[in-house]
């Protein structure tokens, strides 16, 4: 994702240029971080190797496995023998991020170092460390950060460079955040369309969201149009699901709806329709199909809001591209259990999803002027702000409205840089 001929400001020594400076951004004045750096206790022994095994942990088996007890495992210790360096598992993440946030900070500063184009280096670097790593990069993303100085430090230290090479533009750190992280949570989840070229939708989203001083090169929006093609094209015909199936993804949903994801079982559903539970599986053969079902009806339902918006957004000379991200938000934020399944994994190949999910898309596209580059930027993006704003990682003072109005001007075909 190498950017070409940028006249940008070339960082000789980072650690120097950082080190020292103390940044206002992310909501806070140079007073209230100066606070936060001086509370930040020191890591003591012990605790540094609990963490250090936390890591190893998390890295090779994910972060469901982590426990008390696999640690002290490792450590060749009991259990309850850790609790006098750190109380719960909480704390131990809490610890673990702060790890974690401080090496991707690391990260960015080597790749800027140098650099002839620190805007383009520190993403190829972000987007690299998150898919070699993608268990502590979840880790990082999955939920609101604790209000510890350790934590709270550790995350303004990872967003140094990015505002740094944003030349304190704080709103556009901001954008170009959300889409890195949309951009990178697709790929990691294997949610991008197979016919499109990954690099090519992050070249084209770097070039677009850099500052507007940085003069760089976009690549052609239009240029992978056969692209676009293979993702509409040779989609078989697909067997609707039975009424009844119907009838069970409706009722799933409900149950979603008003108890959390966890209510979503087939028992559950069995008893809301009055039946047995093995009497659904004639219909639906086990819980992925259901899931998968349930899938196919989040992405009909989006492609019809698409639909509808993009008309209303035309007939009143509006920007149909920015209706179509305020409305995939507004969903998002009013069905937050049926945004994460639907955004959990790579999608069933089958030809009832294919069909649902090139449905989904079309309006989108249409309003990228058919740029399927420019669409997978723009949904990117869009997901990067929703993701963001679930998991409460914005942090106060931001203007989220004019920050996705920003990200999608900058996005469109050609977009201006703001």
């Amino acid at each position: 994702m190498s950017q070409t001929s940028a006249r940008t400001r070339v960082l000789v020594d980072p650690a120097r240029e950082l080190e020292g400076r103390v940044l206002p951004g992310a909501g806070l004045t140079v007073a209230e971080r100066m606070a936060v750096e001086a509370a930040v206790p020191e890591l003591k022994p012990r605790v540094r190797e609990i963490v250090d095994v936390a890591r190893a942990i998390l890295d090779e088996e994910g972060v469901d496995a982590l426990s008390m007890r696999a640690i002290a495992a490792r450590l060749g210790v009991r259990a309850p023998s850790l609790y006098k360096h750190l109380p719960d598992k909480q704390a131990i993440l809490d610890v673990l991020v702060a790890d974690i946030l401080r090496e991707n900070g690391d990260v960015m500063r080597d790749a800027i170092r140098e650099a002839e184009d620190p805007v383009g280096s520190i993403f190829d670097a972000f987007r690299a460390w998150a898919l070699e790593n993608p268990q502590r990069y979840e880790v990082c993303m999955s939920g609101r950060l604790d209000e510890s100085p350790l934590v709270r430090s550790a995350s303004l230290y990872s967003g140094d460079p990015l505002r740094w090479v944003m030349r304190d533009d704080l709103e556009g750190a901001i954008t170009f955040w959300a889409f890195a992280h949309g951009l990178v949570d697709l790929e990691i989840r294997g949610r991008l369309p197979q016919v499109y070229d990954a690099d090519l939708v992050w070249q084209w989203g770097v070039a677009q969201l850099r500052h507007r001083d940085d003069v760089v090169a976009s690549p052609d929006p239009l240029g992978a149009s056969t692209s676009t093609v293979g993702f509409r094209s040779g989609i078989p015909d697909a067997q609707p699901l039975s009424e009844r199936a119907e009838r069970i993804v409706e009722v799933a949903r409900e149950l979603m709806e008003e108890e959390g994801a966890e209510a979503m079982s087939m028992r559950n559903i069995a008893a809301r329709l009055g039946v047995r539970a093995p009497s659904l599986y004639k219909h639906l053969p086990d819980k992925k199909a259901l899931e998968d079902a349930i899938i196919v009806s989040v992405l009909r339902e989006q492609g019809a809001i698409g639909r509808r918006v993009t008309a209303e957004a035309r007939a009143a000379g509006e920007d149909p591209l920015l209706a179509i991200v305020e409305a995939y938000r507004v969903w998002a934020l009013d069905h937050p259990d049926l945004y994460r399944l639907n955004m959990r994994g790579r999608l069933d190949r089958g030809p009832l999803t294919r069909q649902a999910e090139v449905e989904s898309a079309q309006p989108l596209f249409e309003a990228a002027d058919g740029s399927g580059v420019a669409a997978v930027a723009t949904w990117a993006f869009a997901h990067g702000c929703v993701d963001l704003e679930l998991n409460d990682r914005i942090p106060p003072g931001y203007a989220l409205g004019v920050v996705r109005r920003r990200g999608v001007a900058a996005l469109r075909p050609g977009g201006a840089r703001s």
